[in-house]
């Protein structure tokens, strides 16, 4: 069950509120975000590692390859396969998306995608917002909701493309700018740092194991020479934000690229091909006897020179700078496999044909190092502090993960706790609490219940001083059970003071106490409180028994012996009395310890004139109005 699917009331509630209340104070850190890789190895001019993707709701499955110039997400629509093409299309353009299937899916409009213009690549396509998650469904990937999606059926981008790129989308005016999918994932606090780590794979590595990898706001310290770094600030252009200073270029004794004639390149994934200018291809030709296809403006290589490269594995070298002229350069090395690629549709019709990914440039501004160089390279783009990290790959035999925060040299751990976490620890305390109230409940109850067994026994002591024979004779020859002298003791008094002076308690024993009760509050008093004159406002009187007097052992007797000796209250004197109003012989102002029951024949009710009173036989006293 969820946090917020909890109750609010009560201990649990108030667990569950302190945890939520101490998240809001200190938002947690995420941890990065791994993007694992799809397994496959797509592309019509590849084969290229791709990335799995769920868009919509029902989620519909998509592979894509990340795009470091496209801030959002585009995907091939149903239509985006039709009569002529690949006979596995859907799957040849890594899954086809329908819009109408989705139950979020917000249509917008039609416009460019707005990324490669200069290469003659841009195109348009169906604009939209809907759901996307990465990766496999059910492996719990990340979840964005109103993610900006384009439907580009054109073959220009023949396969899908996930959108790194972190610049806002402004689609009619500059007022209304929606978020990148990167942005997203920040401003969900899904990610600690604006920013990515990337390197495309190599299927030529390590027996074809080797596949891309994607980490949002992190980067896999694993995947490259640590001690080789080039870091330096992003360009201030934000169409070109990557860019790289090429010092140059080499393969073997062979220079391709003089370091007196170093440019600028633009990092963009978008595109698979490395766009050179034409010197620099026309030398790139020399060494590896490729030629230019002008049909399909790609460099083609007959079966005989690919089989020659294949065999001699020439190798290219790139020295890489934050300017041309800097002395903090890296050296990244490509073996011939790196630019051993198949072209296939919608270039040549059936099949596949060798080719190398190499395009000539027609502009200093269109100078692009593509999907192909970063097969080597290790990209960290941290758009937090605006630089930029290239480093050269590692092909160690087994790689083992190491996952580590943009702009941190330790490994990464999420720093706060989680919504699930969060859940556990409230559930726990909830738990605790309940368990401590338990545990109080059940002490106060064994107290209470050791409390009521002492009383008991201190009864008990009490009835077990009394003789076996409680009633006695008293001195006239009648019983009396209220009675003391040498009953009181189980044997005859020896002396007038010797149970006094014995340090026992000198009170009626437990069996012979009587309860004691309340009389109801009437507004016009009670009976036995009612005197001519006085106020006859509601009182409370203790009901019964009267107080015990303690007496010197040698005085008790006589001093609770009643006036008819029997040890019960005249009635008919009391009635009297209440009736004339006047003053009861001094003999009868205190009434015996006991009540005995009305005299057999009484009624039980006494006239007050005005007012009655009754008492039923064994019970309290009671007043009533009639």
């Amino acid at each position: 069950m969820g946090v917020s699917a909890w109750t609010d009331f009560g201990l649990g509630g108030l667990a569950r509120k302190t945890l939520e209340r101490r998240a809001t104070n200190s938002t947690p850190t995420p941890a990065p975000i791994v993007a694992g890789a799809s397994q496959f190895w797509d592309g019509n001019d590849g084969p290229w590692s791709s990335f799995e993707l769920q868009v919509g709701n029902h989620p519909q499955q998509v592979r894509a390859f990340p795009a470091t110039s496209l801030p959002f997400i585009n995907v091939i629509p149903t239509y985006g396969c039709v009569t002529g093409g690949p006979s596995d299309c859907a799957d040849f353009r890594g899954g086809l998306f329908s819009s109408n299937q989705s139950l979020t899916w917000v249509p917008d409009s039609i416009y460019n995608i707005g990324i490669d213009d200069n290469l003659g690549l841009d195109t348009t396509a169906h604009y939209g917002f809907d759901t996307v998650t990465i990766g496999w469904e059910g492996s719990g990937g990340p979840t964005t909701t109103h993610s900006i999606i384009s439907e580009g059926a054109a073959y220009n981008f023949m396969f899908g493309l996930l959108g790194i790129n972190p610049q806002p989308t402004n689609f009619t005016d500059f007022s209304d700018p929606q978020p990148s999918f990167i942005e997203q994932l920040k401003s969900d606090n899904l990610i600690p740092v604006l920013g990515y780590g990337y390197t495309a794979g190599a299927q030529y590595r390590n027996n074809h194991a080797v596949f891309g990898s994607l980490v949002f706001g992190g980067y896999d310290s694993s995947r490259f020479d640590n001690s080789s770094m080039l870091t330096y600030p992003m360009s201030e252009d934000v169409q070109r934000d990557l860019v790289v200073a090429i010092q140059g270029i080499s393969s073997g004794q062979t220079r391709i690229l003089s370091q007196d004639q170093g440019i600028y390149a633009f990092i963009d994934t978008s595109v698979s091909q490395l766009y050179l200018p034409l010197s620099v291809c026309q030398q790139f030709e020399q060494v590896f006897g490729i030629q230019w296809n002008s049909s399909i403006s790609a460099y083609t290589i007959n079966s005989t020179q690919h089989q020659t490269n294949q065999q001699n594995n020439p190798q290219v070298t790139f020295t890489l700078g934050s300017t041309t002229t800097s002395n903090d350069s890296i050296s990244i090395t490509f073996p011939y496999a790196a630019f051993d690629k198949n072209l296939s549709f919608p270039f040549v019709e059936n099949g596949g044909i060798p080719y190398f990914p190499l395009n000539r440039s027609q502009d200093t501004g269109d100078i692009t190092l593509g999907r192909a160089f970063l097969q080597e390279a290790y990209l960290i783009a941290d758009y937090q502090n605006l630089t930029m990290t290239l480093a050269p790959c590692v092909w160690p035999t087994s790689f083992q993960q190491d996952i580590r925060v943009i702009g941190q040299t330790t490994p990464s751990s999420s720093s706060g706790i989680s919504g699930g976490a969060i859940a556990g620890i409230a559930v726990g305390a909830a738990a605790l609490i309940a368990l401590l109230l338990l545990a109080l409940w059940l002490l106060n109850r064994r107290k209470k219940t050791l409390k009521r067994r002492q009383a008991q026994e201190l009864d008990a002591k009490d009835t077990a001083r009394l003789p076996e024979d409680a009633s006695t004779e008293s001195k006239d020859g009648g019983s009396s059970p209220g009675a003391v002298g040498g009953a009181r003791g189980g044997r005859p008094m020896e002396g007038p003071h010797q149970l006094l002076d014995s340090g026992e308690l000198h009170e009626m024993a437990a069996p012979h106490k009587m309860p004691y009760s309340e009389l109801s509050a009437m507004n016009d008093g009670h009976p036995a409180m009612w005197k001519p004159g006085i106020d006859r406002s509601a009182s409370e009187v203790e009901g019964s028994p009267a107080p015990v007097y303690e007496m010197p052992g040698s005085e008790a007797y006589s001093e609770l012996e009643t006036p008819t000796g029997t040890g019960t209250w005249n009635t008919a004197t009391t009635a009297t009395t209440a009736t004339t109003g006047g003053a009861a012989p001094a003999s009868q102002t205190r009434p015996s310890p006991a009540l005995s029951p009305s005299p057999a024949g009484s009624s039980g009710r006494i006239n007050t004139g005005n007012r009655k009173f009754s008492w039923q036989r064994g019970s309290s006293m009671s007043g009533s109005n009639r």
